[in-house]
């Protein structure tokens, strides 16, 4: 009888310790970790989780079917030759779009064709998304600040190599375009004249909205490819005429216009 009561204790004192240790069990209690222990009773600190998705931009150049290029002779719409040299661009106020609204992302480039960059534009929520969109130019706020209050290496400071500010009463330069052109009545193709366009002034701000259905998932790094068609600009343009803003401010908002059509998603 007593190797029987022995036995029994030995028993309760087993389970008894079982049950206390089950009670005590660590882990991570959060059901949306992804180390998640349903038995575990005391969280202990270890749960992990995915990383935030990145998202970067990045800007294929071409002018019409042809790829950007410094040395190559373009032709527009009605037949005139012309080259370019510079062609850069600012942007703000980007933003992923939603089926219910937009992302912002609190991020300026500056976009040099010819440049083979990536944009890092931070971390960004993961989920369904049905588009992109950005301005072209500096919202007007920050485009009356001072640039040399801009660190080195934001788009926007003085001390960048393509930094296109003018003064504090037109700001930055939202669209710059240069190059070489055929100008002669004939159009033989004999390049012979200097054209610039430079666009700017807060009216002049204009969004660029691209539609296509894509996903960023957790802990990815996600890039969207954009094609710009910087022929677009050209639509229209009078190649005799050097065309700024405050000179001819028709021709800027016609060329502005043209050139926000020239974007997509690839």
């Amino acid at each position: 009888m007593e190797n029987k009561f022995r036995h029994f204790g030995g028993l309760l004192l087993i389970g008894s310790l079982l049950l206390l240790g089950s009670c005590k069990r660590e882990g991570c209690t959060d059901p949306l970790s992804l180390n998640y222990d349903p038995k575990a009773k005391v969280d202990d600190g270890s749960c992990a989780y995915p990383l935030a998705p990145t998202l970067a931009l990045h800007f294929n150049h071409k002018v019409g079917n042809l790829p950007y290029s410094t040395s190559t002779v373009y032709q527009d719409s009605s037949g005139r030759s012309f080259r370019l040299s510079t062609a850069r661009f600012y942007t703000s106020s980007s933003a992923l779009r939603t089926s219910t609204g937009t992302l912002p992302l609190n991020k300026y480039l500056h976009v040099v064709a010819g440049e083979d960059i990536t944009y890092p534009m931070g971390e960004v929520n993961a989920g369904s998304y049905t588009g992109f969109q950005f301005d072209i130019g500096v919202d007007s706020v920050t485009n009356h600040s001072d640039p040399l209050l801009f660190p080195e290496g934001h788009a926007l400071a003085a001390t960048s190599p393509t930094n296109d500010h003018w003064t504090w009463n037109v700001g930055y330069v939202f669209l710059k375009i240069e190059g070489d052109a055929d100008t002669s009545a004939a159009r033989t193709g004999v390049i012979n004249h200097h054209f610039v366009m430079h666009i700017a002034t807060n009216p002049l701000l204009s969004t660029v909205m691209l539609a296509k259905n894509f996903e960023i998932t957790a802990g990815n790094a996600q890039t969207l490819h954009i094609q710009v068609d910087w022929m677009k600009a050209f639509s229209g343009y009078d190649f005799i005429r050097s065309t700024h803003t405050t000179n001819v401010p028709s021709i800027a908002a016609r060329s502005m216009r043209n050139f926000v059509t020239g974007f997509e998603i690839e």
